[in-house]
């Protein structure tokens, strides 16, 4: 048990462990592309199935539950393979999808802090140029947002706000005072609607359907 506690404040709390070295990256330099590791095989594909299934689910062929759009194409890009994703990684990501014809890009996903902002607002700016609508999960942290900074954000850093944005929250499964979801972020001013985010049914790896929670 000793050990895995100082194995975890080794590897986790250890500041001067710079993961971004090990694929050979400049996190602020957003001209320099080669770097990350071709390996992209790992354990996190539930997320991503699960969004994808509520928004691009086949809708009435009577398998599963039914998706929120017809006729939608999933183009899917993974910039978050361990949890914690930066700021470099999902402006590329932005730039990518707006550039191979997105219309919409959904971001379930986001921190409490950008390290090298410059670069998020750019993408975002250059997402919003052209007429790319973006979709941000308001988190699940219970949060308000209107008091509490959440990137990556509609409101830049020189204090605009872009208009190609939403920030959606998650209504629990009862309709009452607890409308909202027990875990959501919230905020009059900075979350822009709810929609169903409790006891949810998706598709999951391997041909299975399950049930989560979250924005």
């Amino acid at each position: 048990m000793q050990k895995r506690s100082n194995d975890f404040l080794t590897y986790y709390l250890n500041l001067d462990f710079n993961p971004r070295m090990l694929v050979n990256d400049d996190p602020e330099n957003i001209s320099d592309l080669n770097y990350g590791n071709n390996d992209v095989k790992g354990p996190r594909s539930f997320h991503g199935t699960f969004v994808a299934g509520v928004i691009a689910a086949i809708r009435g062929n009577g398998q599963g539950p039914d998706g929120v759009a017809n006729h939608v194409e999933i183009m899917t890009l993974r910039v978050v393979p361990d949890g914690d994703e930066r700021d470099k990684d999902v402006a590329l990501a932005i730039r990518y999808a707006v550039d191979n014809g997105a219309d919409i890009i959904n971001m379930s996903f986001g921190k409490y802090f950008s390290i090298t902002r410059g670069i998020l607002d750019d993408a975002v700016r250059y997402a919003g140029n052209h007429n790319v609508l973006m979709i941000h999960s308001a988190g699940n942290e219970a949060d308000n947002l209107d008091l509490t900074e959440h990137y990556p954000s509609a409101i830049l850093a020189d204090g605009s706000k872009v208009s190609n944005w939403i920030t959606v929250g998650a209504t629990s499964d009862i309709l009452n005072k607890e409308f909202c979801g027990v875990f959501s972020n919230y905020g009059a001013e900075n979350v822009d609607l709810f929609a169903p985010g409790v006891n949810i049914v998706s598709l999951a790896p391997d041909g299975k359907y399950e049930m989560g929670d979250g924005t």
